[in-house]
């Protein structure tokens, strides 16, 4: 799908971050849409900032293992 197929997911994402969910969650799903989309190094910097958010129950840290290992040329 082409770039502009994100625009209403960012949208739906700050809105959520606004009404309380938590941003851990949102930065790792929007991590997921950008691997599927095969644009790794956004996925990354999604995953990052999953990564940092608190509360973080997702499973980022295994996200960005399998980022870094396959996708190694072209994320570092």
């Amino acid at each position: 799908p082409p770039r502009s197929t994100l625009f209403p997911y960012t949208t739906l994402f700050r809105s959520a971050i606004q009404k309380g969910y938590p941003t851990a969650n949102l930065f790792y799903k929007l991590g997921n849409f950008y691997l599927i989309e095969g644009r790794p190094l956004e996925a990354k910097r999604a995953y990052l900032m999953a990564a940092e958010s608190i509360p973080n129950y997702t499973n980022v840290r295994d996200s960005l293992t399998y980022l870094e290992n396959k996708y190694k040329p072209v994320i570092k």
